[in-house]
């Protein structure tokens, strides 16, 4: 026994120092100690598996692109006003004098000039509310008679859809005229006037800058004064103003 224990340690020694000092890596067989075979570059015992391969180097991966700045939607303006100026006329009031003088011509058996030719300029102050104003030469001449006068307006408009002067509105009109008729014989007879309105109408304007509207006026109050004699008139009255915006 007691030869024999220092034979055996030897012998464990050895094997363990063979196993140390195998080599890791293989081109044959020939290259691994003992019963060891090459397999797959790498010396394995008969029978045994080979070592996995070594997995490879953890590489960081790179960090995420930094996403691009979010840019706030401005935020909404109330919209704004194109064209604030529109020049218009009342084509309809000439037409209408025309006619009346026609008739007057027919039944008085004399020649009746009747003129008049509204100018009317509208200035919007805002998206909602606007002024005008209208002036309107007149020329009267029945027979050997004759007279000049002229009327100014001045009115107000709220236009509901705010892109004034375009859209639906509603407004008010008062007007004041003077008249200076000169007789045959000579007589001059001055007259005046005056006029209130409500208005409610709709007018356009084209992209190119032409309007067109179509207005309604209840006047409850109009009063006219000639020769001492006052005249008290009330009533519905249609409008149709064309011109141009900018």
């Amino acid at each position: 026994m007691i030869r024999i224990a220092p034979v055996a340690l030897a012998a464990a020694l050895s094997l363990s120092s063979s196993a140390l000092a195998q080599p890791q890596n293989c081109g044959s067989d020939k290259d691994c100690a003992g019963n060891a075979v090459c397999e797959r570059g790498l010396c394995v015992e008969p029978g045994g598996a080979a070592a996995p391969p070594a997995a490879p180097p953890l590489v960081a991966a790179p960090p995420p692109a930094a996403a691009p700045p979010v840019s706030e939607a401005p935020m909404a303006e109330p919209p704004m006003m194109g064209r604030k100026v529109a020049i218009k006329v009342h084509p309809l009031v000439p037409i209408a004098f025309l006619l009346v003088a026609g008739s007057l011509s027919v039944i008085a058996g004399v020649p009746v000039v009747l003129v008049a030719v509204p100018i009317e300029v509208e200035v919007a102050l805002s998206p909602n509310f606007s002024i005008d104003g209208t002036l309107t030469p007149l020329y009267a001449s029945v027979g050997t008679n004759s007279g000049f006068g002229a009327v100014l307006s001045a009115g107000a408009r709220y236009y509901f859809f705010g892109i004034a002067p375009d859209g639906a509105f509603v407004g008010g009109v008062v007007s004041a005229g003077l008249f200076s008729a000169v007789l045959g014989s000579g007589i001059s007879a001055p007259g005046a006037g005056f006029d209130a309105q409500i208005q409610l109408g709709y007018q356009w304007v084209l992209p190119i800058g032409f309007t067109v509207g179509v207005v309604g006026t209840w006047s409850p109050v109009a009063l006219a004064t000639s020769l001492g004699t006052t005249q008290v008139q009330s009533g519905l009255g249609f409008q149709l103003p064309l011109g141009v915006a900018f």
